[in-house]
């Protein structure tokens, strides 16, 4: 049947003169121009009219002619809102060769009429005709609206269409009757410009190329013979336009460094923003560039939706502070690559994203000195020097170091320039050589930090130049003296009199309270030497030695006093301050020597022949001729007081039983002898040794004899001679005193 109904059709062709070519055109499907960035996928739309007169030759029964439309592709949300089909596109009116539609009993219309109808409804939500089939008939122009016509649902038709001929009318339009008609679909969809686009019937069609399923130009409908001359098709390839976006933003003059414009922080007219876009790829421009108002503002608008970069030319003379990704519908969208560089911005058709800011700051400096603080008092007053080749450096709250340092020149100062605004701390590498003084902040405030080389808290602002962040050092002092032997008690070291350092001595430093804080001894020559002090208060104290006796200190040249014994205290240190003669006096022990001798000749003297008295008790007495201490004489006769302090000593000998006193001799130093057996007045002075303290005892003599009656006046005891008992004897000294007497037995 199809092909008879061809057949029909090609003989109608040619009996109404169209020419062969024209009687075998296809319709071709123009596309829309390539478009560049983000758009959305092609948008395939079309249909296909059939004529069902193909099967009985007259319009009775349902559904009657009819149009399958359908469409895919497009953005996401695409919905169909209308579609309107046309069959006098030219507006020629009712001419020969018009068609119209006889959808009503009574019209214009030739055998039978068949109503408007939805022969087939797959996924629209609603369908809605403009004109009913009563008002429709007549017509040329059939106007559908719907809801929820998305890609792939798929709309059947029923209606009729005839044809005026020349004084006649016609029933049955053929697909090449049909040719020329249009079908004009209107889109929407989220973030897209509504698109409204029309394509034209044609007899003979291919969709091949389009990715909707539609009827073939060939297809069977019910029956066994192709009906492609009662088929006609329209369709077209389309890409939706995307609402335009738009990215605005500021370059702004910020003072605090906060990132954030606020109240007071001036736009920057004049700089150069370039906008770019991902091509998928990578970022490309755009070829869009803008300079911001006299307010810093800024806009880019873009006819496409995609993934924006935004890139700042650094204005001249200022520095980055940072920048801050846009906001859409208040959300933040996009990423801060750098100061310059905003990038991730994507966008969607309509949307507008605000606030891509810049933030830029004018040039700090931080200036300062570090200097010889000489009176340790934190200023840097006049005729103080300042340090060269000192390290400062900036660091964080936690003291993590910013890699931003400094160096001092030949008159101690230091700068840090091109800084940001925002809080700073400076630290300072403490020199060799020095100790730490005091610190101060400057011109934009801070703490100095005592003990720790450090000043926090500098807040700066934009284009600030600060002054005065000094750090003070100080150079060590030293305290220096000499412990020695004082022989002639002025404690004032006297080589030539023999006195000398002694080594080994214990000497403490003491801090302000009294507190032992170091100690040392004395060298070889009895010198000692706290060095590296710090400006302060200090006392010394030394240790006491062993078997020496104490004597004066002597405070030196940095003041002092001696507050106790072996304690000068009250030594005032200030930077670079070395005091010496801070010296301490011991004075030796002293020693009496001598012996005890038995003296035959009674001169005192140990002559050739006389013995020593070993065994015999010596005692030493002090001043007021208390014993103090006793020893022996060993076997040489010899006895010794040793280790003892300097004063007036005495000693005396305890008469040894069987011998008489004989003469005692003053030793060495001189002193008096007193009787019986005592030497006194015995003066000692440091390290004196007194010798020659000596006693002698005489052996006891005896004078006898015989009281005899003489006979013969010879006085000559004779043998006859008779002794005389109990006669009184008397003993004369040389004075002829009597001195002791007896009786002859």
């Amino acid at each position: 049947m199809f092909s008879v109904l061809a057949q029909w059709g090609r003989n109608w062709l040619e009996s109404n003169g169209v020419p062969e070519a024209d009687r075998k055109r296809t319709c071709r499907f123009e596309r829309m121009e390539k478009r560049e960035l983000l758009s959305a996928d092609p948008l395939h739309f079309g249909g296909v009219y059939y004529e069902d007169a193909f099967h009985s030759g007259t319009d009775s029964g349902t559904p009657g002619d009819v149009i399958e439309l359908t469409f895919v592709g497009g953005a996401e949300g695409t919905e169909l809102t209308s579609v309107t089909i046309e069959l006098d596109p030219l507006g020629l009116g009712m001419v020969p060769g018009a068609k119209f539609f006889d959808t009503a009993p009574g019209g214009a219309g030739t055998s039978g009429w068949i109503p408007l109808s939805v022969v087939d409804n797959q996924g629209i939500d609603s369908v809605q005709f403009e004109l009913n089939s009563n008002e429709l008939d007549g017509t040329t122009t059939l106007t559908i609206h719907f809801q929820g016509f998305n890609a792939g649902d798929r709309l059947t038709l029923g209606f009729d269409v005839d044809e005026l001929g020349n004084g006649f009318t016609t029933p049955t339009v053929e697909g090449i009757e049909f040719e020329g008609a249009t079908i004009t679909g209107t889109f929407t969809a989220p973030t897209y410009y509504d698109l409204t686009q029309s394509a034209t019937f044609h007899d003979q069609y291919n969709f091949s190329e389009f990715d909707f399923t539609l009827p073939p130009d060939s297809y069977i409908p019910p029956g066994t013979v192709p009906a492609n001359d009662y088929t006609a098709g329209g369709a077209f390839a389309a890409t939706q336009q995307s609402l335009p976006v738009s990215i605005s933003g500021t370059v702004f003059h910020d003072l605090n460094g906060d990132n954030e414009q606020q109240d007071g922080e001036a736009g920057l007219s004049g700089t150069q923003l370039e906008l770019y876009v991902f091509n998928g790829s990578e970022f490309v421009s755009t070829g869009l560039t803008t300079l911001t108002d006299a307010e810093g503002n800024y806009t880019f608008t873009a006819g496409d939706r995609g993934l924006y970069r935004v890139v700042e030319s650094q204005p001249d003379g200022f520095l980055d502070v940072g920048a801050m990704a846009g906001e859409v519908n208040g959300v933040t969208r996009g990423v801060v690559e750098s100061a310059n560089v905003i990038s991730e911005i994507n966008l969607v058709g309509g949307e507008h994203s605000l606030h891509n800011d810049f933030a830029e700051s004018l040039p700090i400096e931080l200036h300062g000195q570090v200097y010889h603080d000489a009176n340790n008092n934190g200023t840097m007053d006049d005729g103080e020097l300042g340090i060269e080749g000192v390290e400062l450096r900036l660091v964080d709250a936690q003291g993590n170091d910013l890699g931003v340092t400094a160096m001092t020149n030949a008159q101690g100062e230091y700068v840090f320039e091109n800084l940001l605004p925002g809080t700073y701390n400076i630290q300072e590498v403490q020199p060799d050589g020095y100790l730490d003084g005091l610190d101060a902040a400057g011109s934009a405030g801070g703490l100095a930090v005592q003990d720790q080389d450090l000043i926090t808290g500098i807040t700066l602002t934009s284009g600030q130049n600060a002054t005065g962040y000094k750090f003070g050092e100080l150079l060590p002092g030293s305290i220096t003296g000499l412990v020695h032997t004082d022989l002639d008690g002025d404690c004032v070291f006297d080589p030539e009199l023999g006195e000398v350092g002694l080594q080994g001595v214990t000497i403490e430093l003491l801090d302000a309270n009294g507190n032992v804080v170091s100690s040392t001894v004395t060298g070889a020559d009895g010198s000692y030497t706290f060095t590296n002090l710090a400006p302060g208060a200090y006392g010394i104290h030394q240790v006491q030695p062993d078997g020496l006796f104490d004597g004066e200190e002597t405070v030196g040249t940095a003041s002092g006093v001696v507050s106790a014994n072996d304690t000068i205290t009250n030594i005032q240190i200030g930077s670079d301050n070395h005091a010496g003669g801070y010296n301490f006096c011991e004075h030796p022990p002293a020693s009496i020597m001598g012996c005890v001798i038995i003296d035959l000749n009674g001169n005192g003297l140990l002559d050739s022949g006389e013995t020593v008295n070993a065994g015999v008790t010596i005692e030493l007495l002090d001043e007021s001729g208390q014993v103090v201490a006793t020893t022996v004489t060993n076997e040489e006769g010899k006895y010794t007081f040793e280790g003892l302090p300097e004063g007036t000593y005495g000693v005396r000998q305890v008469q040894p039983n069987g011998l008489l006193d004989g003469i005692d001799m003053v030793g060495s130093i001189g002193g008096l002898l007193m009787e019986p057996d005592t030497i006194t007045n015995i003066v000692l002075g440091p390290g004196v040794d007194a010798v020659d303290y000596n006693f002698s005892d005489v052996p006891p003599a005896s004078i006898s004899g015989t009281v005899h009656a003489d006979l013969d006046g010879d006085c000559v005891f004779d043998p006859d001679e008779a002794p005389l008992v109990g006669v009184t004897i008397e003993l004369l000294d040389s004075n002829g005193n009597v001195i002791a007497e007896t009786v002859t037995d």
